[in-house]
């Protein structure tokens, strides 16, 4: 026994180095990167929008490595806090004004945006000359490109408020407004059509539907909108190569549409 003590007294000097930095490379944080999401006033508190959006957000966390410290903001206050360099954001789509100052990932999925009507108010809808005259319930500082940009206010009206989908859609009971813009990446209206009542019904209880009216989504999308993450450009380290990197890696292997396709 007397040989063997310092034998292992040795071998515990040796190891002893290892043993320490073992728990720093088990528990050693992922670095932490700021991004910033669109937040509706209406909204369960803490929640993502749709499954894609929260599922996207994952799949690139964990493609990177990295840990997100997810911010909401309503929509004007996003655009402002990134366009003053306070980190990342995710849902956004391009238009002359932000390529000015921005960096724009590759897309990420495609929403279409859809027009929704009491199905009593329907209207032919077949291109974007069909809403003169209309008022349409869109969100606060949103963009459905350049060409929907330039006739706001001016073909159309366009009742921007900073809440969420049901404000929007007690408005549109209330005929303050011909129709609403609702996005999603379905590309079937009549099972957005389905998908949205059924919401409706189940998550907002509060909003009281007339006898015999229902919410009728119009059959033609008002356009499809590309969606990306975006930095300001001068604040672009690379982050945003390191991105489309993942999203290619993603589509290749087709792990990002399985991500996608996940509704939970």
């Amino acid at each position: 026994m007397s040989r063997r003590v310092p034998c292992i007294a040795k071998l515990l000097r040796l190891l002893l180095p290892l043993l320490l930095l073992q728990p720093l490379a088990l528990y050693a944080e992922k670095p932490d990167i700021v991004l910033m999401v669109a937040s509706m006033t209406d909204a369960v508190p803490g929640t993502l929008p749709q499954p894609a959006f929260r599922n996207t957000i994952e799949f690139v966390e964990r493609g990177l490595d990295v840990g997100f410290e997810v911010r909401r903001y309503p929509w004007n206050r996003l655009l402002q806090n990134l366009n003053s360099g306070e980190g990342l954001a995710f849902g956004l789509s391009k238009n002359t004004a932000r390529l000015q100052t921005l960096h724009f990932s590759d897309p990420v999925y495609v929403n279409y945006v859809w027009l929704v009507t009491r199905s009593d108010a329907v209207f032919p809808f077949s291109g974007m000359q069909d809403l003169k005259g209309k008022s349409l319930g869109i969100n606060r500082g949103a963009s459905f490109g350049d060409e929907f940009d330039r006739k706001k206010n001016i073909l159309f009206t366009a009742e921007e408020d900073a809440y969420g989908l049901q404000s929007r859609l007690r408005k549109l009971l209330n005929n303050r407004m011909d129709a609403i813009i609702y996005q999603n990446r379905n590309a079937d209206p009549e099972q957005v059509e389905l998908m949205l009542n059924r919401r409706v019904m189940e998550d907002m209880p509060e909003i009281r539907m007339p006898p015999g009216v229902v919410f009728r989504v119009l059959r033609k999308p008002l356009m499809m909108d590309n969606i990306h993450f975006a930095i300001r450009a001068r604040d672009d380290d690379g982050i945003i190569k390191k991105i489309n990197a993942v999203i290619a890696r993603g589509k290749k292997s087709g792990d990002l549409a399985k991500a996608l396709s996940q509704e939970q």
